[in-house]
């Protein structure tokens, strides 16, 4: 019953799926985050199961499955699995393929954690964007964070945006990531605007002002204006949080992405203008 529930036939098409859609649709950490913990987790109790058997001379799980499991995601949970309970450290097999396994995956880790973070410049119709609140390239400090963990400078005050109307576009939305930080998200709002976006005159739900760390330098704060067939009113994104510019993108051109400006302002901990 335990090697057909957790058999590679059963587990691995799931893997495989989830994997391939998590990299095509921009590739995210943490759209693998609830299979892996489940996979550890799996892999853990595997071990020590068939640990059990082993000292009760007992019906055993095949090799092939304990090792599968830990490359289908379960790779921590085998290896933790194996010295917790002393269970096939002796076996070259176990000694070489589950630290392999786990090499892989922290490889894969790192791969998806850089999925989305390109941002192609040249993918949409270009549209002229401005704003008075980027001053010789920097940020004026009233729209850095008012309150944060390193220094309160600003005044949360989203930046003043203005654009040429589209022809066609019914919607428009804005968006200011920290491309310093693994584009960081600090403003994602939308709205049937005309050709501006006034300054403060968002909350804190739509925008959080910069506030970079001391000792990281200045950042580079993109700011994008989309124009829009569609209402997209129905996208969520995490503010505050680094953003997978990839997937959010792709959920804008289901919108029916006409044209896109994008404009950089700099700041950096200590700014003042």
């Amino acid at each position: 019953m335990m090697s057909v529930l957790f058999s590679g036939a059963n587990l691995f098409p799931a893997f495989a799926f989830i994997t391939v859609q998590s990299v095509q649709y921009g590739g995210s950490v943490q759209a693998l985050l609830p299979l892996a913990l489940f996979m550890n987790l799996i892999s853990f109790f595997l071990y020590g199961i068939d640990k059990y058997k082993a000292v009760h001379k007992r019906w055993r799980i095949p090799e092939q499955i304990l090792l599968l499991s830990a490359f289908l995601g379960g790779a921590a949970g085998a290896l933790i699995g194996m010295l917790l309970f002393r269970h096939k450290t002796r076996k070259w097999k176990f000694r070489i393929l589950v630290p392999a396994a786990c090499l892989l995956w922290v490889l894969l880790i790192v791969f998806l954690g850089g999925q989305g973070s390109e941002i192609e410049e040249d993918r949409f119709p270009k549209m002229d964007l401005r704003s008075e609140s980027i001053v010789d390239g920097r940020l004026k400090t009233v729209c850095a964070a008012a309150h944060s963990p390193n220094r309160p400078l600003g005044e949360n005050k989203n930046p003043e945006l203005m654009w040429e109307e589209v022809p066609g576009a019914e919607y428009y939305a804005a968006i200011m990531v920290d491309r310093s930080a693994r584009n960081w998200l600090h403003m994602f709002t939308s709205g049937s605007w005309t050709t501006e976006l006034s300054e403060a005159s968002l909350g804190e739900d739509a925008y959080v002002g910069p506030y970079p760390p001391p000792g990281t330098g200045e950042h580079e704060y993109k700011l994008y204006v989309y124009a829009l067939e569609r209402d997209p009113s129905g996208i969520k994104a995490g503010m505050d949080a680094p953003c997978n510019f990839r997937r959010l993108e792709a959920e804008l051109d289901r919108c029916g992405v006409l044209a896109r400006g994008s404009i950089t302002g700099k700041y950096g901990h200590g700014d003042e203008n």
